[in-house]
């Protein structure tokens, strides 16, 4: 069974690195995007969504905003949600995050064996 990740992101190149990275980490596991917060509704309408990476650092919504939206949309009550960023981040905006629902908060790694390292850790739950 193809299981789904959503990558919430506004930038174009880490969407593609990302989604790459993930195709040959698993082959069964696809990757759909959006730029911001307002595209999710739409996009995740009829589809199971497993686990949600999401960026921090966005224009319109930060990452903590979009995760407060992202918990009122039904296809993603089940989903794991993951904030991550390429920034540093203080402790404080990191334990906002996570008590409000993300599992875990990630930096962003800058090469493929950093994504794939990530991966075993998350998928192998």
């Amino acid at each position: 069974m193809k299981r789904t990740v959503l990558l919430v992101d506004d930038d174009k190149d880490e969407y593609e690195f990302f989604c790459h990275a993930l195709e040959r980490y698993n082959q069964n596991v696809s990757c759909i995007h959006a730029y911001e917060c307002n595209e999710i509704e739409n996009l995740v309408k009829g589809k199971e969504i497993h686990w949600v990476f999401l960026d921090f650092n966005m224009p319109k919504l930060n990452g903590y905003q979009c995760l407060h939206e992202i918990k009122k949309i039904s296809a993603l009550q089940n989903a794991a949600v993951y904030m991550f960023s390429a920034s540093n981040i203080s402790e404080e905006i990191k334990n906002l995050c996570i008590e409000a629902g993300t599992v875990k908060w990630i930096m962003k790694p800058g090469d493929y064996q950093g994504y794939f390292k990530i991966f075993d850790e998350i998928f192998s739950v």
